[in-house]
């Protein structure tokens, strides 16, 4: 039957059990009225008698006497609990022990969990079965533990020492602790240690974080018990993420171990470190080749004439054509690109780049040139020549895997073109400096770089048509520079850098069409080889991957269009698949200075 026993007063109650007698009850024990003027209930049970309970007790509550037995399902003793010379056995889990005293013993015999949040006074814990749960700093030393099994978790994700006094242990009792990474601490405990059984930590929760690239911890330090047994159990360790890179857990001979990949794989790092060499990449080496491409902007804008317009324009006034008739209608007697002129080319381009080592990061790269050409002029071996000079502006952003990097600078630089017929090669050569930001989870990382470069690039045009249809087959190369200086990052760690030193080499032709009006429209393509070019970067002592652009091709249309005597403007779109994938818009205006070119005697 439910039995319900209320104490509302400060009377006692009183429950003497003889021969082995039993109360059962599936009621409440209720002590105090509404939880004033608590009384006591005080079960005073002899002769191996037996109170069992399933609910819950609000008061105090006293077990004493020899052979004083209390087996409950409750859950929770939540009053001051007296236990002298008898037994408290918990059945259930959920359970919560506070504030209990004396020096009897408490049995935990449920297969789940109980939480311990007070010191035991002189009562020995018994763990049987399931989970105990140590609260924060709780002392049993006066008491002890006799470890029979179960398992002993203080995982709270505070490291503490915890006493646990005399210690026999009887079978195997598993602890789950918590381990500190930017310590090399975990939780411990002390205490004597008799018996056969054996304290295995078969639980380890990781916290904190190391910029070491190795860790080594004898486990044993956990178990500061004179004479303890300790073994481990291989267990699935987290993966922890460090300021440099990912860290890949296991346990052999008791010892905790955490190393790095040495895979080179940037998925194996911390996206943070990286910042440095994606933005020597896509920002320092890729803004760099853009500038020495766009550096070639005379050669690019006077090749596209056919042979006899540009003859017409390099000699209109020296020489009188004798045979009028051969010269084509739409070659016009002055070309602005004769002249000496300020010209200037806006750029962007948006893409994604896959770089080796496994990394994809969304690129846009923006900024303008801004040049003089002098008169094109004989010079020897029948070569025409034409200087020019630039400086320029660049910026570059990067985002990758919650990465954000912003860079800007300057440039400048100087082309030298020679033309014959149809030939053409040119030689263009730039240094620039920049400044970056990257914006990680542990803060903003400053760095700067020098880039530098030279480049070639030589062709002919081969006219069909009388000049009104030009194949132009060209091959580019280049070398370029790139110096990232030295910093620390927002984490602490010191990012180092050696020089990059990359080949570029690009075949590529064009298909230009002259139109009357001064109009040409061209396409073409190019197939954009680069050659070393691979970032080497260290993360403190941790060498990090090492990334460049894989060869790509690009191809694009364009118009050219040139009004007057002065004016030469363009538009291009190109289109890149391969290591870059994206599309990149250019235009360009350039207009003469000084004299009108048709009074000017150049040549």
């Amino acid at each position: 039957n439910d039995v319900t026993l209320i104490n509302n007063s400060t009377t006692n109650i009183n429950l003497s059990l003889t021969n082995n007698g039993t109360i059962r009850g599936t009621g409440s024990i209720v002590n105090g009225n509404n939880g004033v003027n608590n009384g006591t209930i005080a079960i005073d049970v002899k002769n191996n008698g037996t109170f069992i309970n399933n609910s819950q007790v609000t008061g105090d509550f006293l077990n004493e006497g020899t052979g004083a037995k209390v087996t409950t399902n409750m859950t929770g003793l939540l009053g001051k609990v007296t236990n002298n010379g008898g037994e408290i056995h918990y059945n259930d889990g959920g359970s919560t022990i506070s504030n209990i005293i004396g020096n009897g013993t408490i049995h935990l015999d449920s297969d789940r969990a109980v939480l311990l949040n007070h010191d035991l006074d002189a009562n020995t814990l018994v763990l049987n079965n399931g989970t105990l749960l140590f609260g924060q700093n709780t002392d049993i030393s006066k008491g002890g533990l006799i470890a029979n099994g179960g398992n002993i978790n203080i995982r709270d994700g505070k490291i503490s020492e915890y006493n646990l006094g005399s210690v026999v242990a009887n079978g195997k009792t598993n602890l789950a602790i918590d381990f500190d990474l930017s310590t090399l601490t975990s939780d411990s405990f002390i205490g004597t240690y008799s018996g056969k059984g054996k304290l295995n930590i078969d639980n380890i929760q990781i916290q904190g974080t190391t910029t070491k690239n190795k860790i080594n911890v004898f486990l044993g330090d956990t178990t500061k018990i004179s004479g303890a047994q300790l073994s481990t159990t291989d267990q699935n360790l987290p993966t922890i993420m460090t300021p440099i890179q990912k860290m890949y857990g296991k346990i052999e001979n008791n010892y905790l171990m955490y190393s790095g990949s040495n895979s080179g794989k940037t998925s194996d790092f911390n996206p943070a470190v990286l910042a440095g060499p994606v933005a020597a990449e896509t920002g320092g080496f890729l803004q760099q080749s853009q500038t020495l491409q766009e550096g070639f902007y005379h050669l690019n804008r006077y090749t596209k004439y056919s042979l006899k317009e540009r003859l017409v324009a390099e000699n209109a006034n020296k020489y009188a054509l004798k045979d009028t008739n051969s010269v084509p209608a739409y070659v016009r007697e002055s070309v602005p690109e004769t002249s000496q002129a300020f010209w200037t080319v806006p750029h962007t381009s948006f893409e994604k780049v896959n770089l080796r080592g496994g990394l994809k990061v969304n690129n846009i790269i923006y900024g303008g040139i801004y040049g003089t050409d002098t008169d094109l002029i004989a010079v020897e071996h029948g070569f025409k020549r034409v200087m020019s000079t630039f400086i320029g502006y660049n910026g570059v952003h990067q985002s990758y895997n919650g990465i954000s990097t912003n860079q800007e600078g300057g440039t400048i630089g100087i082309t030298g073109t020679w033309y014959k017929g149809n030939f053409f090669t040119a030689l263009t050569a730039s240094v620039g400096a920049s400044a970056g930001q990257a914006h990680t989870s542990f803060g903003t990382d400053y760095f700067a770089m020098l880039t530098s470069g030279v480049a070639n690039k030589t062709g002919y045009n081969f006219e069909f048509a009388d000049g009104k249809f030009i194949i132009q087959p060209q091959l580019y190369t280049g070398y370029i520079f790139t110096k990232p200086f030295d910093y620390k990052n927002s984490a602490g760690v010191k990012i180092k850098s050696d020089p990059l030193n990359a080949i570029q080499v690009a075949p590529g032709i064009k298909f230009i069409g002259n139109f009357s009006k001064g109009l040409q429209a061209y396409a073409g393509i190019d197939v954009m080889m680069n050659f070393m070019g691979k970032t080497k970067y260290h993360a403190n002592e941790t060498k990090l991957p090492e990334l460049s652009v894989k060869p790509y091709v690009q191809y694009g249309v364009g118009i050219q269009k040139t009004w007057g005597e002065r004016f030469t403007g363009f538009f291009q779109t190109i289109l890149r698949s391969g290591g870059r994938n994206g599309i990149s818009f250019s235009a360009g205006l350039r207009w003469l200075i000084g004299k009108d070119p048709k009074k000017t005697d150049k040549l």
